[in-house]
Formats: structure tokens, sequence, C-alpha cells
């Protein structure tokens, strides 16, 4: 049996999976995960990725997809595949 990665690994996985699938016009966006502490001690991982050209922000939580991973519905590429094929990443105008 594999072992389950923790969520940090989770979302070092998937942020390098979105870095290499990311199409030609987003190829030089930032792509990185952060931790967000939400102040009532609850915390999320986020997946962000910054275009170059305005530097506008796409976040997405990971949260949900990792409990989907450790319930063994999903795996990190199609958890990449999901951020990446996500309309709202090709929303923004190119300036």
């Amino acid at each position: 049996m594999e072992k389950m990665m923790s969520i940090r690994e989770f979302g070092e996985d998937v942020c390098q999976y979105v870095k290499a699938g990311l199409p030609s016009e987003l190829e030089a966006a930032e792509v990185f995960t952060a931790r967000l502490d939400m102040g009532d001690g609850d915390t999320h991982i986020a997946l962000l990725i910054i275009r170059p050209w305005n530097k506008e922000t796409t976040g997405f939580y990971l949260d949900g997809w990792y409990i989907r991973y450790i319930s063994g519905d999903i795996t990190v590429e199609s958890a990449a595949a999901d951020i990446i094929n996500d309309r709202r990443l090709y929303n923004a105008a190119i300036e």
C-alpha cells in the first residue's frame, strides 16, 4: 500500500504538476503554495498562480482536493489537471 502524502507534500506535488502543465501563455507565471492562517485557528493550503504581465493572482484552496485524495477519489495529477483546466485562469486579459 502506498503511503499517503501530508497536505504539504500534496500541495508541493500539485504545484509541480501545475507548473509543468500550464499552457504557453502562462508558462512564465509564478506558481507556489501558501499556508493561510485564518485567524480563528483554522488554516488552509492554497495554490497561487500569479500572471507575469499584470501580477493578477488566482488562488485555489487545496483542502477539498486533499480530502478527495486521502479518500482515494482522485490523484495528484487529476487535482493538477482540474486547476490547469479551470476557466478562471484564462479570463484575465493580457496587457
